[in-house]
């Protein structure tokens, strides 16, 4: 029963790595359901956060919290809230190479190329600002913090994909 609470928190790093490697292929690539693979990467953040809701959840019910847990799910949340909604944005905007040329047009990919990286750097402080918060492995230090969940801003950035990838295929098809 102990392992169970790892198995969902490798789950959500694992929703974060797919939604990463999955966004970086071609947006010509054959998807279940007809999905983008914009949309797709997007909707294994929300898997994500399925997962990142029930391994607390389950390690508390079970008594198997531990200080390993806690850490292994700050790594997997810093990859599926923070590093992956921030890869699938620069994807959507199709930021080049914007520091290696002189182009004008670089200037728009640089500025989301930094939006990119701080909302990265971010998560990673509100992440880090959690673990030193909580005081105890005890229940009600969990249930409660300062600030935006990382969950809830993924969420933002992922629907806003979603929302987008709908419209673009409206457009398209109308077009």
């Amino acid at each position: 029963m102990s392992v169970l609470p790892t198995m969902f928190t490798l789950g959500n790093l694992l929703c974060g790595f797919l939604a990463v490697f999955i966004a970086s292929r071609p947006m010509q690539t054959a998807m279940p359901l007809g999905m983008t693979p914009l949309t797709m990467a997007a909707t294994l953040i929300f898997l994500g956060m399925l997962f990142d809701g029930l391994d607390g959840r389950i390690a508390r019910l079970s008594g198997h919290t531990s200080e390993l847990g806690g850490q292994l799910d700050s790594m997997a949340d810093m990859v599926t809230f923070g590093v992956a909604p921030a890869f699938i944005a620069v994807q959507l905007v199709g930021v080049g190479t914007p520091f290696l040329t002189e182009r004008v047009e670089d200037y728009f990919n640089r500025g989301a190329l930094i939006i990119a990286g701080i909302y990265v750097a971010c998560a990673a402080l509100r992440l880090a600002r959690f673990n030193l918060e909580v005081e105890s492995e005890e229940v009600e230090h969990h249930m409660s913090f300062t600030g935006l969940p990382s969950p809830g801003a993924a969420g933002t950035v992922a629907s806003l994909v979603i929302l987008h990838q709908g419209y673009w295929a409206s457009y398209t098809k109308h077009t």
